[in-house]
């Protein structure tokens, strides 16, 4: 899989697009590895990067040069009177570590998703 491809993936369930040529020369400095662990990273770290809100989410590519994949979870939960049961199961599933090779097995769905759509 190329670094466009995989980028591609990453920049999908990114939770803020800015600056995406920056991120897409970071992207393209990692490792393979490296990558496995990015997606990984972000898949479970995306709902607690959102419920932050915009301006605590750092751009794409301040994430990849910092390696913050490897960063603990934070799991902050404001007004939980009103979450759901299924917003309380989401947020935790993004708590649970993802092996390397859960994270390319993942990588490659949604890389065949993107491209059955066109993207």
């Amino acid at each position: 899989m190329g670094a466009v491809t995989s980028f591609e993936a990453f920049w999908a369930i990114c939770p803020r697009r800015v600056a995406k040529q920056a991120a897409l020369r970071a992207w393209s400095k990692l490792s393979e590895s490296d990558r496995a662990l990015a997606m990984a990273g972000i898949t479970r770290q995306r709902a607690g990067l959102i419920a932050r809100g915009v301006e605590y989410i750092p751009h794409p590519a301040t994430w990849l040069n910092g390696k913050r994949w490897a960063d603990e979870v934070e799991v902050t939960v404001t007004n939980s009177r009103y979450l759901t049961a299924a917003d309380t199961r989401s947020r935790l599933e993004f708590s649970r570590p993802v092996s390397p090779d859960r994270a390319r097995a993942g990588l490659a769905e949604i890389i065949q998703n993107l491209k059955a759509r066109g993207v």
